[in-house]
Protein backbone atom coordinates (compact mmCIF):
# COMPACT_ATOMS: atom_id res chain seq x y z
CA UNK A 1 0.00 0.00 0.00
CA UNK A 2 3.04 2.19 1.14
CA UNK A 3 4.69 1.64 -2.41
CA UNK A 4 1.12 2.55 -4.50
CA UNK A 5 1.08 5.62 -2.29
CA UNK A 6 4.48 6.48 -2.89
CA UNK A 7 4.42 5.67 -6.94
CA UNK A 8 1.33 8.23 -6.93
CA UNK A 9 2.98 10.71 -5.24
CA UNK A 10 6.19 10.64 -7.85
CA UNK A 11 3.69 10.95 -10.64
CA UNK A 12 1.74 13.86 -8.99
CA UNK A 13 5.37 14.89 -8.95
CA UNK A 14 5.98 14.99 -12.45
CA UNK A 15 2.94 16.75 -13.62
CA UNK A 16 3.62 19.47 -11.12
CA UNK A 17 7.36 19.53 -11.13
CA UNK A 18 10.44 18.87 -9.38
CA UNK A 19 10.84 22.23 -8.34
CA UNK A 20 9.05 21.85 -5.64
CA UNK A 21 10.77 18.98 -3.91
CA UNK A 22 13.94 19.65 -1.31
CA UNK A 23 17.39 18.51 -2.55
CA UNK A 24 18.36 16.06 -2.46
CA UNK A 25 15.12 14.63 -3.92
CA UNK A 26 14.87 16.73 -6.45
CA UNK A 27 17.76 16.32 -8.95
CA UNK A 28 18.21 12.77 -10.59
CA UNK A 29 14.70 11.94 -9.46
CA UNK A 30 14.15 10.12 -13.07
CA UNK A 31 17.59 9.65 -14.31
CA UNK A 32 17.40 5.51 -13.23
CA UNK A 33 15.32 3.06 -14.45
CA UNK A 34 15.34 1.48 -11.10
CA UNK A 35 13.80 2.54 -8.19
CA UNK A 36 15.42 1.29 -5.04
CA UNK A 37 14.24 1.90 -1.52
CA UNK A 38 15.95 3.79 1.50
CA UNK A 39 15.61 4.46 5.14
CA UNK A 40 16.59 8.39 5.49
CA UNK A 41 18.82 7.76 8.38
CA UNK A 42 20.54 4.01 6.55
CA UNK A 43 23.81 3.34 4.51
CA UNK A 44 22.20 0.86 2.42
CA UNK A 45 19.53 0.73 -0.18
CA UNK A 46 17.11 -2.32 -1.08
CA UNK A 47 15.66 -3.40 -4.22
CA UNK A 48 12.35 -4.20 -2.44
CA UNK A 49 10.54 -2.49 0.63
CA UNK A 50 10.05 -6.12 2.32
CA UNK A 51 13.83 -6.53 2.67
CA UNK A 52 15.10 -8.12 6.19
CA UNK A 53 17.46 -4.91 6.26
CA UNK A 54 14.36 -2.77 6.30
CA UNK A 55 12.41 -4.68 9.02
CA UNK A 56 14.24 -2.40 11.73
CA UNK A 57 13.40 1.17 10.29
CA UNK A 58 12.67 3.56 12.41
CA UNK A 59 12.31 6.44 10.01
CA UNK A 60 11.15 7.35 7.05
CA UNK A 61 11.35 4.74 3.89
CA UNK A 62 11.88 6.43 0.74
CA UNK A 63 11.41 4.93 -3.28
CA UNK A 64 14.15 6.62 -4.90
CA UNK A 65 16.33 5.85 -8.27
CA UNK A 66 18.93 3.89 -7.93
CA UNK A 67 21.61 6.65 -9.24
CA UNK A 68 20.07 9.30 -6.80
CA UNK A 69 20.68 6.56 -4.18
CA UNK A 70 24.34 6.15 -4.91
CA UNK A 71 25.30 9.93 -5.59
CA UNK A 72 23.14 12.18 -3.78
CA UNK A 73 22.15 9.39 -0.95
CA UNK A 74 25.57 8.08 -0.38
CA UNK A 75 24.02 4.43 -0.18
CA UNK A 76 25.57 1.28 -1.08
CA UNK A 77 24.09 -1.35 -2.09
CA UNK A 78 22.15 -4.16 0.92
CA UNK A 79 23.99 -7.65 1.21
CA UNK A 80 20.76 -9.21 2.36
CA UNK A 81 18.37 -8.08 -1.06
CA UNK A 82 21.10 -7.84 -3.92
Amino acid sequence: MRTIKTLLQLLMLSVVGQSRLPSPQRSHMFSSRSLVYICVTGKVYHSTRSCHGLRNAKHEIRLVSETEAVGEWKRRKCKVCY
